[in-house]
């Protein structure tokens, strides 16, 4: 959602690459503010009174529709939305759909879809925590003349509810387009609502329809704080620079700056200068928001004033964490803590431990190769040893062309040479002792479409561990790393036989607080069943989403999954992802995808990427230590210890702003919040009350020496 220009040449970069989107009540998207324009060609929503379009739904979807009058925009007429909750799990929605003129509408030179959407005021987090990770968006479908359909999103945006929003999707640009569709010969266009299971979901939309961009010319104007170097201390100001160019020579223009703290509180800051011209004029900008209440993360937005009117916004996100200190000693490696993508400098900043590294067996003859290829912004780099301060664990892709029974047509139906494969897990595997990796995932998702079977998979376990222990009888080998905590998966490999084939068990955790807490003992049971008590339990993917969560949903999430994890004794937990990557770009959905990432492409930490660094902070070295006694049903709370301190992890798993909880405490207890900010108790008589929400809460306790 942070679009930013990077040096004088930022007006034509937005205007090519970017949507050039002005919001209505300041709902912020960096760029030159232009006034709002009707799209090009715009779909009408009712004509006489009558609509023109069709309406269908899926599942439980009940419906009212009505013309709407439209103030403060170029339309004069909208369509009033409101959705009944469906009381049902499962995808429920709405379809609206437009059938363009006979023949065809010619749409060829339009730069991409738009629409105005005003969603009814309301609890946004509750919102989104209703709807869930795959329905807080709309869906759009194109169709052309041959019946081809291509399809794209867009995001619900929960941090401005109740303002207009102008949603922009790109035609020309983003995965998620089918470039064969012929837009000179389309035929309808459908819009596909989701429906809550519980609340009302109402809105307005206007202004549906095609636009296309102009480039743009004028001042522009970008704010930047180096990239990495964003961690401050309390009291310390932010520091960051602003960067206007495109301004006559000698005339008078100002920069207001506001920041707006992940709680929703914000302050502004005003900075006056006179051009030097059109070159770059530099602002060194230092400010002290808010008195930096301890830790926490700011978004700024930064909005250029020339000749009295506002003329171009920018955006950027500040972080800020405590350094490193006796008090707060340092994960060592008996904690689970770690990233992929990304690996590093980055991921010890926020007291990394861990690190995934993926091996492409498809180019160990390449001289320029090592073996070792980590994924972490997308591309692919080589790397001679294991990051420095991290523990690798190193994982085979995919099973390269030359291993395939049949190479024309390499697949699992097709069958695998398995000597050609076990020869080239060895030599990866003795290339990976060199560089110092003890650590062996078999395979990436395999109940994914197109995986093995379980008796392929098995075989390849067998292939993968037998290779890997003649290279380095030391290593560990784990398995069979199903996509979600799949029991049943993981019940049939071993059944098959699997579990003779692994040291440790590895899965990736992408299930709910609920499903997370239910699955770890299951498994831990299975290995007991199958002989296997002492094999660890290695997380090597979790992550959540932003979008469709908030960014303030998602740091909530991010300490929620990990806290879970970690109290349930799992030796490693790679977070997905340190940093942007793959096809997260700027440009793909609307350009706002920040996917599960904790920092964007421009080095800036997302509120998520806060909230980790301060649980590693607070929590130190510590072990799990079961749960907070005599908390109600609808909360959460958890307790890790060490010889220096306890801490207590609690939050509101409902998100219910009228829970309270007691709780012990001593002289020595101290409270943050989940940007790391000390907060005050309320405590008599050697017990404390809290209202948790969805945001956890630290209690701290240190132990007498």
């Amino acid at each position: 959602m942070h679009f930013r220009p990077l040096s004088r040449l930022a007006p034509l970069f937005f205007a090519t690459c970017l949507a050039l989107a002005s919001f209505a009540s300041g709902a912020g998207v960096g760029g030159p503010l232009l006034p709002p324009a009707a799209p090009e060609f715009p779909l009408p929503f009712y004509a006489q009174d009558r609509p023109v379009f069709q309406t269908a739904k899926t599942g439980n979807a009940v419906f009212e529709l009505q013309p709407a009058r439209v103030s403060g925009l170029p339309v004069d007429e909208g369509l009033s939305v409101v959705l009944q909750p469906s009381r049902a799990r499962g995808a429920h929605s709405l379809q609206l759909t437009w059938n363009l003129a006979d023949g065809g509408a010619d749409w060829s030179r339009a730069t991409g879809l738009e629409l105005w959407f005003k969603p009814a005021a309301g609890d946004a987090l509750d919102f989104v925590d209703e709807i869930g990770v795959v329905g807080a968006r709309f869906r759009f479908e194109l169709t052309d003349a041959k019946g081809k359909t291509a399809r794209t999103f867009a995001y619900i945006d929960p941090e401005n509810w109740g303002d207009w929003q102008r949603l922009r999707l790109r035609l020309r640009f983003g995965a998620r387009w089918d470039a064969e569709l012929d837009r000179a010969q389309l035929r309808r266009v459908t819009l596909i609502i989701p429906v809550l299971r519980e609340k009302v979901f109402g809105f307005t939309l206007a202004g549906l329809g095609a636009y296309r961009e102009e480039p743009a010319a004028g001042p522009s104007l970008a704010v930047h704080a180096r990239p990495l170097h964003l961690m401050v201390t309390p009291e310390e100001a932010f520091s960051f620079t602003l960067e206007a160019s495109g301004l006559p020579a000698g005339e008078a223009a100002h920069v207001v700056v506001q920041a707006r703290d992940v709680f929703g509180a914000t302050e502004e800051k005003r900075f006056d200068f006179v051009s030097k011209g059109a070159d770059l004029n530099l602002l060194s900008a230092s400010s002290t928001f808010f008195a930096n209440r301890g830790q926490g993360h700011l978004s700024l937005t930064a909005t250029l004033w020339h000749r009295d009117r506002e003329v171009y916004r920018a955006e950027w996100m500040m972080g800020s964490l405590p350094g490193w200190s006796p008090a707060l000693p340092r994960p060592g490696s008996a904690m689970p803590w770690g990233f992929w993508p990304g690996a590093g400098a980055d991921a010890e900043m926020l007291g990394g431990v861990w690190t995934r590294l993926r091996i492409n067996l498809e180019r160990l003859d390449d001289p320029a190769y090592e073996g070792l290829a980590p994924l972490d912004t997308g591309e692919w780099r080589v790397v001679h040893r294991a990051p420095r301060g991290l523990r690798a664990i190193a994982f085979f892709g995919h099973v390269p062309t030359r291993a395939w029974q049949n190479p024309a047509q390499p697949t699992w139906r097709g069958g695998v040479n398995w000597e050609v494969y076990g020869a080239l897990v060895e030599e990866a595997a003795r290339r990976c002792r060199n560089a110092g990796i003890e650590f062996y995932e078999v395979i990436n998702e395999p109940n994914t479409s197109g995986g093995p079977s379980i008796a392929q998979l098995v075989d390849l376990h067998r292939v993968t561990y037998e290779a890997v222990k003649r290279a380095d009888p030391s290593a560990r080998v784990m398995g069979p790393s199903p996509y979600l905590l799949s029991v049943d998966y993981v019940e049939k490999f071993f059944a098959a036989g699997g579990a003779r084939w692994i040291d440790d068990l590895a899965m990736h955790a992408y299930n709910s607080n609920e499903e997370t807490l239910i699955a770890l003992p299951r498994l831990r049971k299975l290995l007991d069943e199958h002989g296997r008590p002492e094999a660890g339990i290695y997380i090597t993917e979790v992550g959540v989403n932003s979008p469709p969560y908030s960014p303030l949903r998602q740091a909530c999430l991010t300490v929620q999954r990990n806290i879970l994890l970690f109290s349930q004794n799992v030796k490693a937990i790679n977070w997905h992802a340190l940093g942007q990557w793959g096809w997260e770009k700027p440009g793909t959905i609307d350009g706002r995808d920040l996917g599960f990432a904790t920092m964007t492409y421009g080095g800036e930490p997302t509120p998520a990427f806060v909230a980790y660094g301060v649980m590693t902070r607070l929590l130190g070295e510590v072990r799990p230590a079961g749960v907070v006694p005599d908390l109600p049903a609808e909360s959460r709370g958890f307790r890790f210890a060490s010889p220096s301190r306890t801490v207590d992890v609690i939050w509101s798993e409902s998100g219910d702003t009228d829970l309270e909880v007691t709780v012990p405490v001593s002289a020595s207890t101290q409270l943050h919040d989940l940007m790391g900010r000390p907060l005050p108790l309320d405590s008599t008589s050697g017990r404390a009350r809290l209202r948790p929400t969805q945001a956890p809460l630290y209690l701290v306790t240190s132990k007498e020496p």
